[in-house]
């Protein structure tokens, strides 16, 4: 009797840890998001802000992050995703949440400051990252929030004095600084879209 009473209770035991994997299983799954970045036509080198924005959620929410390539999808031909099919995607594959990245512009670029017309005129390098977001709550079936993405950073200044002259060499953004200032300018833009969707995150 003895003997099956610990066969009972080691029993009881193992099904109790079975229901409690399944929990966290079934936990861990709903706290899935999704990745979607959709970007333009031409190639962007070095693209990394997908990859910053899989480790800050990982990291600042705890999330198991999903990013399927673009074409696993089946966009329609005009490449607009709708809210319908990407929460049908995010169900199919177990996210709780989907986050849409439409990237419609990254460069680098060289801008006119105010200045003194015939005496003085000032000029910027600029890092230029510009689209949409937005948040889908797939367990509800719904758009959580839609924001624009615009991020900018300054790079090389330079004041010229009567010449208008925006070619100017001191402007020029070697390869290795190009990529820097790249980086910069998405990890900022990483940063941005986390303090927007984190407090839709938060104890759902």
């Amino acid at each position: 009797m003895a003997a099956m009473g610990r066969g009972s209770r080691i029993t009881i035991a193992g099904l109790a840890l079975c229901l409690l994997a399944s929990a966290v299983s079934g936990q861990a799954a709903r706290r899935t998001i999704g990745v979607v970045c959709e970007k333009p036509s031409a190639p962007l080198p070095d693209f990394s802000l997908v990859t910053m924005l899989d480790q800050k959620l990982a990291v600042t929410n705890g999330l198991a992050v999903l990013s399927p390539r673009i074409d696993t999808l089946t966009p329609p031909p005009d490449r607009q995703f709708n809210i319908d099919s990407l929460t049908a995607w995010g169900a199919k594959t177990g996210c709780r949440y989907i986050l849409y990245l439409q990237i419609t512009r990254r460069d680098i670029g060289t801008r006119k400051q105010p200045s003194i017309p015939f005496l003085l005129s000032r000029y910027v390098v600029e890092g230029r990252l510009a689209g949409t977001y937005l948040l889908i709550d797939v367990e509800k079936g719904r758009l959580v929030g839609k924001w624009p993405l615009q991020t900018r950073i300054t790079g090389p200044r330079r004041w010229e004095v009567a010449d208008d002259y925006p070619d100017d060499p001191d402007l020029f953004v070697t390869a290795p600084h190009r990529l820097e200032l790249l980086w910069t300018l998405e990890e900022t833009a990483a940063d941005n879209i986390i303090a927007t969707v984190q407090p839709h995150l938060r104890g759902r």
